[in-house]
């Protein structure tokens, strides 16, 4: 008959506290920090709190940044306690569920603990073919209380942009200076093959200038046409930010 042969529990310290906040040029003085607490239960240990600031415009309100933190508690509080076993059942599939039965410490507790959701599983078995001898299966899994939220881990590294490029300032048909009331601009890549050097070639680009300050500084908006030094905040492709201006061939400098 199917059954578990091997079966142990184990525990790994995760931290009990996450803190992250958020800046938005469009409302610089609002961080909105949130804070939020696990609900693991790890005994008298220290909170070990991990702060996090995943970029700007991560989450717009406090309820949205609420949300994220609790997915990634959920995510620590999944790699808190995991089972890994043995057994010759050929029914265990990962994402599969199954009750525990007959075990000296499960059956003792609420029937929500004893309910598993398999993780991994690892299968070996021999076939008998012209051998004479009996054929064999069994497998090695790991897996976590069922009743815990399966949260997806952070393993895949975010795509980042190393260093800075060049673009053009674009805008609609007949315009020479395309901009908004913060002052940015629209531009197109040069590899970008699929735009059409209109207003519709990407978002809204902000623009350095040498001084900005509240109700004074500088400013000069790049004319469309012209082409500029575009860096990204963090890396983010979707963090672009315009440095400065460049000379070519079509727009020289006005001794040439």
């Amino acid at each position: 008959a199917d059954s578990i042969t091997q079966w142990s529990g184990n525990r790994q310290l995760q931290s009990g506290k996450m803190a992250t906040q958020t800046f938005d040029y469009r409302q610089p003085s609002n961080r909105l920090p949130v804070a939020m607490n696990s609900v693991n239960k790890q005994g008298d240990v220290e909170t070990f709190e991990i702060y996090d600031f995943p970029g700007q415009y991560t989450h717009g309100t406090y309820d949205e940044g609420e949300t994220l933190l609790r997915l990634r508690i959920e995510a620590l509080e999944l790699r808190g306690k995991k089972f890994e076993g043995a057994s010759n059942c050929r029914a265990m599939k990962p994402g599969y569920t199954f009750e525990l039965l007959q075990h000296y410490i499960h059956d003792q507790g609420p029937v929500e603990d004893r309910q598993f959701l398999l993780m991994s599983v690892e299968s070996e078995g021999h076939n008998n073919y012209l051998t004479g001898q009996q054929a064999s299966y069994f497998n090695t899994f790991t897996c976590v209380r069922k009743k815990i939220p399966f949260r997806p881990q952070l393993s895949t590294p975010r795509p980042t942009i190393a260093g800075p490029q060049t673009a053009i300032i674009v805008g609609p048909p007949g315009e020479e200076i395309f901009t908004d009331e913060l002052g940015r601009v629209k531009i197109q890549f040069h590899w970008d093959r699929n735009g059409k050097y209109n207003d519709h070639s990407s978002c809204w680009v902000r623009v350095a200038q040498s001084g900005a300050s509240g109700g004074f500084g500088s400013i000069q908006i790049p004319r469309v046409g012209d082409e500029v030094v575009v860096v990204f905040l963090d890396g983010n492709p979707d963090r672009p930010l315009i440095m400065g201006s460049l000379y070519n061939s079509t727009n020289t400098p006005p001794w040439a």
